[in-house]
């Protein structure tokens, strides 16, 4: 084999096999943005059904990725820009969470019926990068589900979990998944 034939070989896996190339000589923008945040609900139901869901992946550069469920099983990937202001927001927000109380594991927080759902988060703060898992971390309105919570939710995974609730809400254009806002005072009559 010649030299010719050997660059025309390598020049074929470059163009028609960009993954056998070793990732340290490829150029990806996504890859060397760092992730602030990311939440990926994941569904185990019935029959080893197992649905994943991008909630929120948020990175440095500003971009931000979401997925929309069409259905049980397809998924529709969503990006949009932020500001740098936006993304300082946001990362304030999450650095004034106190996470010297995070676990690998925390929850479970509800009881469904027939579903298990796992929260994944990575989270990215001025002081160290954290990977956790929350156990059934949305309530459930169900009649079949029990109102009463398994674990009392910690204050710092609550702000947390609105965090991520409400930067999925507006992103998505949808219904939060938590209900985050103070409740109102009573009024006295």
């Amino acid at each position: 084999m010649n030299l010719d034939q050997v660059m025309r070989i390598l020049l074929g896996a470059i163009l028609f096999c960009p993954n056998s190339i070793p990732a340290a000589t490829r150029s990806n923008s996504r890859d060397e943005s760092t992730v602030v945040l990311e939440a990926t609900n994941i569904i185990h139901g019935i029959g080893h059904y197992v649905g994943k869901t991008l909630l929120v992946r948020v990175r440095e550069d500003g971009t931000v990725e979401w997925e929309k469920d069409l259905d049980a099983f397809k998924r529709e990937r969503h990006v949009k820009k932020l500001s740098p202001e936006d993304v300082d927001s946001i990362r304030g927000h999450l650095n004034l969470i106190d996470q010297s109380l995070f676990s690998a594991n925390m929850g479970p927080f509800a009881t469904y019926t027939d579903t298990f759902v796992e929260l994944k988060v990575h989270l990215a703060s001025n002081k160290q990068a954290k990977n956790f898992v929350l156990q059934n971390p949305w309530p459930c309105s169900l009649p079949s589900c029990s109102q009463k919570a398994k674990k009392d939710m910690p204050v710092e995974v609550r702000a947390l979990l609105c965090e991520i609730s409400s930067l999925r809400s507006s992103l998505a254009s949808e219904e939060p998944l938590l209900s985050c806002a103070e409740p109102q005072a009573q009024s006295k009559r």
